[in-house]
């Protein structure tokens, strides 16, 4: 007889658990709902401020007057920004993976790979004497002088060269209108 009466008590109370289990489910469905929303908030925020980063990274490369090449521990083109590709009248898609060297002069190229080995960071001078002139050279075969400067950075591991490249043709007909003119 005892057994019966207790039977609606258990009863409400192994309800009265499951509810307050269920209860804290919610609860902690909730609260991990809230720092979903915060953290996916900041993941959006970081994106953004990678994006704002990345654009204006691409705007400085595209405006500067240099041309800057990058270039992998092999020697092959790994980028180039839009003013080397107007300097050398050649896009980027058609020199990536080609040797760096193929954008120099035949008789600069001994003097550039002398360059590359001989220290990280380091500036080509336009007059070589004895050696070359340092040109760049365009896919038909014509030539121009350039200043050259060579950084060697690492990132992720890898070892990269960055090329600054510098047209100096209009210095040197000045030098050379100044020269005839003092004659």
């Amino acid at each position: 007889h005892r057994d019966l009466h207790s039977f609606p008590t258990r009863r409400s109370s192994d309800l009265r658990d499951n509810f307050k289990r269920l209860y804290m489910m919610l609860l902690v469905a909730l609260i991990a709902s809230a720092l979903s929303v915060q953290l996916l908030r900041r993941t959006m925020r970081q994106r953004e401020a990678l994006s704002d980063s990345a654009t204006r990274i691409n705007t400085i490369m595209d405006n500067v007057i240099d041309g800057i090449v990058t270039v992998d521990e092999n020697g092959r083109i790994e980028s180039m920004n839009p003013p080397a590709e107007r300097m050398f009248k050649d896009s980027a898609d058609a020199l990536v993976g080609q040797d760096f060297a193929t954008l120099l002069y035949e008789g600069c190229k001994d003097v550039y790979q002398e360059h590359l080995g001989s220290g990280s960071g380091m500036v080509i001078p336009s007059f070589e004497s004895n050696e070359c002139e340092m040109r760049g050279r365009r896919p038909d075969g014509s030539t121009f002088p350039i200043e050259l400067a060579l950084t060697r950075v690492f990132l992720q591991g890898r070892g990269l060269l960055i090329h600054l490249v510098r047209d100096i043709s209009e210095r040197k007909r000045a030098d050379e209108r100044q020269r005839l003119a003092a004659s």
